[in-house]
């Protein structure tokens, strides 16, 4: 949430500046920091604050603008291949006697094993802080069930919203995975 409101301040800013820059009107750092104190609603002049304080407000400023944009996922179809090769249709739910196996395959996806023969493909909405480092994971569900858009993947530092469930074909998996093992030269 908090990253979203400063993603939004900074492309506001980046629209004031845009019109700004086009008018001729930018002269530097002071100009970035009036900018966004007005989108803020702050009256504080850049001029007017002394030169380690002016140092200290445009290295936050510019550390609050990388960090709003390094949220922002590069590709949010970034997806596992190994495991996309043998996913099916997206499908909107599951059911989730216990959660047998879990293994983070990417950013935002994380394969799941409901039973020890079925497997699921799961993307969560970004941003979804530590999903590749956790060593915590559990699933919210109703009455057994995993829904898309209505649960979420519980990591140890909150939660991701599941925006996505494709079944995988898992015995074909291991299938596949078991004849390349036995082929000469691999």
């Amino acid at each position: 949430m908090v990253a979203e409101g400063l993603r939004d301040g900074v492309e506001a800013l980046a629209d004031r500046l845009g019109a700004n820059r086009q008018r001729g009107r930018i002269r530097g750092i002071g100009d970035v920091w009036s900018s966004l104190c007005v989108i803020l609603g702050y009256q504080i002049h850049f001029r007017t604050l002394r030169q380690p304080v002016r140092i200290l407000f445009a290295v936050l400023t510019l550390l609050a603008m990388s960090v709003a944009f390094a949220q922002e996922p590069e590709e949010q179809g970034e997806q596992p291949i190994e495991y996309l090769l043998y996913a099916g249709e997206p499908v909107d739910n599951f059911r989730m006697p216990k959660l047998v196996r879990w293994e983070v395959v990417g950013r935002y996806s994380v394969v799941v094993w409901p039973r020890v023969s079925e497997a699921y493909l799961l993307t969560v909405e970004p941003p979804c802080f530590d999903l590749e480092s956790t060593d915590e994971l559990s699933l919210n569900s109703k009455a057994g069930i995993v829904s898309r858009k209505f649960d979420s993947v519980l990591i140890r530092r909150g939660k991701c919203r599941i925006n996505g469930i494709r079944p995988i074909d898992y015995k074909k998996f291991l299938a596949d995975r078991k004849e390349a093992r036995e082929e000469p030269g691999s």
